[in-house]
């Protein structure tokens, strides 16, 4: 899992699921991460905010947040009631109001990081998920900037990519 991998010195940018991990505070209390979206006005936010491990211990990093365009926003609430009634479920309220966001769980500092890299990082992280054959200049090309960016914090890091064979 990708956490095992903050243990071992590797910088994380990861999407941030908020129904499997819990986020703590600097005085290791349990944040409510939908109470504070709720709450802000601004687009994006950067938290300092810290995970456990399954060693049970804590590995700080920060969640960055980007609300997603009242477009996008829907489509994604969409989504979120699709997947509940195809599992046979209601979907959660809490559910419906964290589609609304991006979470990105990094553990670089956003001096290094900050969120609009971090975001940027992420959509060329999907563009090359969702790589195709025929397009492989395009690729290349991607790949390259995902490089230079990568290059540009000076530490290792590790992105769930899938890179096509």
């Amino acid at each position: 899992m990708w956490i095992d991998q903050a243990d071992q010195g590797v910088s994380l940018v990861v999407r941030y699921n908020p129904h499997s991990l819990n986020l703590y505070d600097a005085e290791s209390q349990k944040i409510d991460v939908e109470a504070v979206l709720r709450k802000t006005t601004v687009p994006e936010l950067c938290l300092p905010v810290q995970v456990r491990s399954p060693k049970k211990e804590f590995i700080h990093g920060h969640l960055h947040a980007r609300r997603l365009p009242p477009a996008q926003a829907a489509q994604a609430r969409q989504r979120a009631r699709a997947e509940a009634r195809k599992k046979g479920r209601t979907v959660q309220q809490r559910t419906l109001a964290l589609a609304e966001w991006v979470l990105i769980f990094t553990t670089l500092a956003p001096e290094v990081l900050p969120t609009e890299t971090v975001m940027a990082l992420y959509r060329v992280r999907w563009q090359v998920e969702i790589y195709q054959p025929y397009n492989l200049r395009k690729t290349q090309v991607i790949m390259i900037q995902w490089w230079q960016a990568i290059a540009r914090c000076g530490r290792r890091l590790a992105l769930p990519v899938i890179v096509p064979t």
